[in-house]
C-alpha cells in the first residue's frame, strides 16, 4: 500500500513538473512572438514606404536591430551557462532577454513579406516533428544519451561538408551560372540540422524523464530543462521554415 502511494506521488509530481515545464517554454515562445509582430507593426508603420516595404532608414534599423539581437543572443546564453553553474539558480531574467531578442530576429522574417499562412504552416509541422520526437524521448525506458553523441558527431559532419558542398556550389555557379547547387546545399544542410535537433530533442526529453524520477522537480530545474527545449524548437522552425521558403519560391 505504501508502495502504491509513493508511486502514485512520484507520478503527480513529474506530471505537474512536464506541465511547469511546458508552461515555462509556452511563455517564451509568447514572448518571442509577441515580440516579433510588435517590432514588425511598429517599423511597418513608423517606416513603411506605402507599397509594402521600407524605407531606407528602415532597412538600416532594421538591419541594426537583427545584428544586435542576434549578438544578445549569443552572449546572453553563454552568460546564463555560467550563472546557472554558478548560483544554480534559474536564469529568468536571461530567459527573457534571450526570448525577447530572438523575437526581434524573427521579426525580420515579418518584415521580409513572408506569407503569415507558410509560418503557421511550418509551426504546425514543427509542433508534431517536436512533439512526436519529446514523447519518444520522455517515455522511453532506455538511456537515450547516446543521442547526444550522434547528434555532435552529426554536427560536426555538417560542419565539415558545408564547406565541400557550399565550395562545390560556388565553382557551378561560377562555372554554369546554375543556382540548383546552392538551392540544393540549402535543403541537404536545413535537413541535416532538424534532424540533429530532433535527437537533441529526443535526449533532453529523456533527461526530462530521468530528472523527474529522481524527484528533482524544483523551479530552477523546470526553467532550465524549458529552455533547452525552447531553443531546440526554434532551431526546428527555423529550419521547417526556411525549406517551405525555398519550396515555395522554386515552385513559383
Amino acid at each position: 500500500m505504501e508502495k502504491t502511494q509513493i508511486l502514485t506521488e512520484n507520478k503527480k509530481a513529474s506530471t505537474k513538473f512536464l506541465a511547469v515545464v511546458f508552461g515555462y517554454m509556452f511563455i517564451g515562445l509568447a514572448i518571442t512572438s509577441l515580440t516579433a509582430f510588435l517590432f514588425a507593426y511598429i517599423m511597418a508603420w513608423k517606416y513603411g514606404d506605402g507599397a509594402g516595404g521600407l524605407t531606407a532608414s528602415g532597412y538600416t534599423l532594421l538591419l541594426a536591430v537583427g545584428i544586435i539581437s542576434l549578438i544578445v543572443s549569443y552572449v546572453d546564453s553563454i552568460v546564463m551557462s555560467i550563472v546557472s553553474v554558478k548560483t544554480g539558480k534559474a536564469p529568468w531574467v536571461g530567459f527573457i532577454i534571450y526570448a525577447i531578442a530572438l523575437g526581434f530576429s524573427f521579426s525580420l522574417i515579418l518584415l521580409a513579406g513572408v506569407d503569415i499562412y507558410l509560418v503557421a504552416e511550418a509551426f504546425g509541422i514543427t509542433c508534431l516533428a517536436f512533439g512526436v520526437m519529446f514523447l519518444v524521448g520522455y517515455f522511453s525506458p532506455i538511456d537515450l544519451s547516446p543521442l547526444a553523441f550522434v547528434g555532435v558527431a552529426l554536427l560536426i559532419g555538417v560542419l565539415l561538408s558545408s564547406t565541400i558542398f557550399g565550395l562545390w556550389a560556388m565553382i557551378s555557379y561560377l562555372t554554369s551560372g546554375s543556382v540548383a547547387g546552392f538551392i540544393l546545399y540549402d535543403y541537404l544542410i536545413s535537413l541535416a540540422i532538424i534532424v540533429i535537433a530532433m535527437l537533441f530533442t529526443g535526449y533532453d526529453a529523456n533527461r526530462m524523464g530521468k530528472i523527474a524520477e529522481q524527484g528533482m522537480t524544483n523551479n530552477n530545474t523546470a526553467l532550465y530543462c524549458a529552455l533547452t527545449l525552447y531553443s531546440d524548437f526554434i532551431l526546428i522552425f527555423i529550419r521547417i521554415l526556411y525549406i517551405l521558403l525555398l519550396s515555395k519560391n522554386r515552385n513559383s
